[in-house]
């Protein structure tokens, strides 16, 4: 099964490295306009690092605090999938090397200025999703799940508003941030 999982991922992002859709540039284009959410969307990128690296912080530091196995189990997962998340997004990113959409076409303008490396899979939309999903997997009440997979979807599109990322950047980078969440999570059950 995992042999498998691996193989169609590998064929996938083989399939999107090799082309670009056109379907997909186009969806960009239209997508890129300056607006009023253009400097919202600025900023909504530099919140995913603050709560990337936030929630597993105060997670590892309230373990500390209460000293009690739920809390150490929970951050124990939440920072393991984190880590998972920012090594493997890392790793295929340098691996496949798929320019960004504003490096590709001439008519997509890159309004987020500190975009640089390559554009697949989304490491925004990784992150915000590896978070929603870790966040949802302890806490499993609507009031958690709604606002954290909202703010993830909402990260995920302000990365095509903004020119950096195709949509199945996003949408692979959502499953890859999903995905090791719900790993880490599991492992970390089996395991104790």
């Amino acid at each position: 099964m995992r042999i498998s999982i691996i193989g169609f991922l590998g064929g996938l992002f083989g399939i999107l490295h090799a082309q670009t859709a056109s379907w997909e540039s186009s969806l960009v284009q239209s997508a890129n306009t300056t607006n009023h959410l253009t400097t919202l969307h600025q900023e909504l990128g530099k919140s995913v690092y603050w709560i990337g690296t936030g929630i597993p912080a105060l997670s590892c530091f309230k373990a500390l605090v209460k000293k009690d196995s739920l809390s150490k189990r929970r951050a124990l997962r939440i920072t393991t999938g984190v880590v998972s998340n920012a090594l493997v997004t890392w790793m295929l990113k340098e691996g496949f090397k798929r320019p960004r959409p504003y490096e590709q076409n001439l008519m997509i303008q890159c309004y987020d200025p500190s975009a640089d490396g390559y554009s697949l899979p989304s490491g925004h939309a990784s992150t915000a999703f590896n978070i929603a999903t870790s966040l949802s997997l302890e806490y499993p009440k609507w009031y958690v799940l709604v606002p954290s997979y909202c703010y993830a979807g909402w990260v995920g599109f302000s990365r095509i508003q903004l020119g950096v990322h195709y949509p199945s950047d996003v949408i692979i980078g959502a499953l890859i941030g999903s995905g090791l969440s719900w790993l880490s999570w599991k492992l970390e059950k089996k395991i104790n």
